[in-house]
């Protein structure tokens, strides 16, 4: 799954914080993130998405469809339909 994840993340360095927001994840968390990791906004993407990822509490066959609305969300069909 972590290759899945790097590779998503490597196509929304400046999209992320948004993406995290439709995730459910908090303000604070996203703050976190971004602290630990200044330099490097792609790694900071794929510590987002692994943290999402790793606390997510559905069905582990329903995390394609939450990922796809989330990308919706942020207008980024042309991601979200890696994941239908």
């Amino acid at each position: 799954m972590d290759n899945h994840l790097l590779k998503l993340a490597q196509n929304i360095p400046g999209d992320w914080k948004e993406l995290a927001k439709f995730l459910g994840i908090s303000d604070s968390k996203i703050k976190e993130i971004r602290l630990n990791n200044l330099t490097d906004v792609v790694w900071q993407a794929y510590m987002m998405l692994k943290h999402w990822w790793t606390s997510r509490h559905q069905a582990a066959q329903s995390w394609r469809e939450e990922l796809r609305k989330a990308l919706c969300e942020i207008d980024r069909q042309d991601l979200a339909q890696d994941f239908t």
